[in-house]
């Protein structure tokens, strides 16, 4: 993720360990853990939509698994950062 320079003439990034990112998949659904300010980023650029209607197209290790529409959405219960984001399968006709 971009962030404020540390000063003229500098870029910045945000990276997460792979520690603070999760995801469980079963045969309909895809439950993502993600730290709340990539999770802002990703709608912040349209990767995500708050639009529960949109169709997005996953990928994992560069492998597609499909599309899926945001189900439900989910700010942490205790005082950590983690977002939990519920995708559901979009069924092909």
């Amino acid at each position: 993720m971009l962030l404020q320079p540390y000063g003229n003439n500098t870029i910045s990034y945000l990276q997460y360990p792979k520690h603070r990112i999760g995801y469980v998949i079963d045969e309909n659904t895809i439950v993502i853990k993600l730290p709340s300010m990539l999770s802002l980023e990703l709608f912040r650029t349209g990767v995500l939509t708050p639009d529960r209607n949109e169709q997005i197209k996953i990928s994992i290790s560069g492998k597609s698994i499909g599309k899926y529409v945001i189900d439900d959405f989910r700010y942490p219960k205790d005082h950590s950062d983690i977002i939990t984001i519920k995708f559901k399968r979009i069924k092909n006709l």
